[in-house]
């Protein structure tokens, strides 16, 4: 049909997608060939297909690194006729953008850009299988968490937090829906904190820190210094030659916190880190750990008990039930003077209405 962008596997040419494309970090890991298809309208090349809806610079001089097209849910699909796909080519999945249309007989092609966050789900569920039936741990889970936003989760033991979390690292599979991280994000790496801190043994305090640097291949001088400061911040110094079994409970989780920021991520999922560790300890991790992750720009999901702490902590707090899990509320807390001081927090109106 004459006007309407013709579907191929991909659809758009080299022309077009550079300049989609220029400024995108990612951009050097694309590889494009014109047999992929052009995009027309009008009979001819739209050469103004980078435009938003009100007109203006190319996307992505408007919008930086940040203008993905959203994930599309059932991949060439859509209600809306007028909706292109194309498939991105890091992770090749399927994107679609949401209000792609084309005016007849006019070469000008227009569009808006919807931003993709860092971690989403998209109404998921899970349910395992057992000799007593099926049991549904998550069910209908949707939210979507933007880049260096905080976002805390509270609920009930055995509600299925922690399979929330494999489910995002994809490490588990949902029964329906979909979630995931944005891969150009997640390129610049992903870290998680479990439970359960896996240090290695064989390895002295330092060493576990360093690990993710090593895997990296970006364990220099500098970046071991940097490991050594945030072992002090985290009030460990003193212990670097110290091995696993020669550390504390509350110890060994600091080490796995530790580990995960040293190893500079964007992507940060924590499973009740703190919960070894005393209150008044906790509260100044909160305070260092609050702080570390707004200055390094890390967009963190952190799972946890303790409603103070999410309260402090999170941007916004995702109340989860009792399994099977759903979203059963969301906060978002607006601290003033205790923003940054997790006793001054709690004196706060706002803390205490929420709490």
């Amino acid at each position: 049909m004459e006007g309407v962008l013709s579907r191929v596997g991909h659809v758009a040419c080299d022309h077009v997608l550079r300049r989609a494309c220029q400024g995108v970090r990612d951009y050097r890991r694309t590889r494009y060939s014109r047999d992929f298809g052009r995009v027309r309208c009008g009979g001819d090349m739209a050469p103004d297909w980078p435009y938003c809806r009100s007109g203006g610079p190319p996307l992505a001089s408007r919008t930086g690194l940040r203008s993905r097209l959203v994930p599309l849910e059932r991949p060439g699909h859509c209600h809306n006729d007028s909706v292109g796909v194309w498939t991105d080519p890091i992770d090749r999945r399927h994107w679609l953008d949401c209000d792609y249309s084309c005016k007849q007989g006019n070469s000008r092609t227009e569009r808006r850009v919807v931003k993709v966050p860092d971690i989403w789900a998209r109404n998921i569920s899970k349910r395992f299988p057992s000799d007593r039936g099926e049991i549904t741990v998550l069910q209908n889970m949707d939210f979507a968490i933007e880049e260096a936003e905080f976002v805390t989760v509270v609920g009930p033991s055995g509600s299925g937090k922690t399979t929330l979390l494999r489910i995002l690292l994809g490490l588990e599979t949902p029964s329906s829906g979909d979630a995931g991280i944005d891969p150009g994000r997640a390129a610049q790496g992903v870290a998680y904190v479990a439970q359960q801190a896996p240090l290695l043994p064989w390895r002295t305090l330092l060493q576990n820190v360093a690990l993710g640097l090593e895997l990296k291949r970006e364990l220099t001088d500098a970046r071991l210094d940097s490991a050594r400061d945030l072992i002090g911040k985290f009030g460990l110094a003193g212990f670097e030659d110290f091995f696993a079994d020669e550390l504390s409970g509350g110890m060994r989780q600091r080490v796995a916190v530790i580990r995960a920021l040293a190893s500079n991520p964007k992507i940060l999922l924590c499973d009740e880190p703190f919960t070894a560790i005393d209150f008044v300890e906790r509260l100044r991790l909160n305070r260092e750990m609050k702080f570390l992750c707004a200055v390094m720009g890390v967009t963190t999901i952190f799972v946890t008990h303790n409603i103070d702490e999410a309260i402090f902590l999170g941007h916004r707090v995702i109340v989860v039930s009792r399994r099977p899990a759903t979203i059963v509320a969301t906060y978002a807390p607006k601290l003033t003077r205790g923003h940054d001081d997790p006793v001054a927090a709690r004196e706060e109106p706002e803390f205490q209405r929420l709490l």
